[in-house]
């Protein structure tokens, strides 16, 4: 009887072992995934306007693309804006990757957008196949929102994006007006 109960014992200590490892690694990569969001909450808007503000040319700048008519149909002729307002359950990237000049050499942007926040992003004249991505930072993994791969800029002065739903959910659409009046509606109720 007393060997039967050690038995009992020692497979419910095992049980509650395990569960306690299993319970272990959750809260580590839980841990990990907090501690990745207060790092990127720790990014101000002070670097990323440091790191776009260079981006914008003069009007009177001469772009150096050389090429046929519709090359240059492909470039952005004006600064175009790209703006994401976060109205979802979480924290996200905004990559921008764009070609200068007609130049194999590839440039890429990278903010990051808190839950409640506007960023936007001036893309340069002259810049050429555009990639936009979103990511959504998550608990686990992180999540590919939104990608976009722009070549035609004809008429094209800004984007705008709307983030929301939660981490499980993600979801986006455009701006429901121009940046200007949906950034006064945002504003307004915030």
């Amino acid at each position: 009887m007393q060997l039967y109960g050690f038995v009992i014992l020692s497979i419910l200590v095992l049980v509650i072992e395990g569960n306690f490892r299993e319970n272990n690694n959750d809260l580590k990569r839980k841990w990990e995934a907090a501690r990745r969001i207060l790092n990127n909450n720790g990014e101000s808007n002070e670097q990323s306007q440091w790191k776009n503000r260079d981006l914008v040319q003069p009007a009177g700048s001469s772009t150096g693309v050389t090429g046929s008519d519709q090359s240059k149909a492909s470039l952005v002729q004006e600064p175009v804006r790209i703006a994401v307002f976060n109205d979802g359950d979480y924290h996200a990237h905004v990559k921008l990757n764009y070609i200068l000049n007609e130049r194999q050499d590839e440039q890429e942007l990278e903010v990051s957008i808190h839950k409640g926040f506007e960023r936007d992003l001036i893309l340069p004249r002259a810049a050429s196949h555009i990639r936009i991505r979103v990511i959504v930072i998550g608990i686990v993994n992180d999540q590919l929102l939104i990608d976009r791969q722009l070549t035609n800029f004809d008429g094209i002065n800004e984007i705008c994006y709307l983030l929301a739903g939660d981490r499980v959910r993600p979801v986006y659409g455009l701006c429901a007006g121009p940046y200007a009046e949906y950034y006064k509606l945002w504003t307004g109720r915030n």
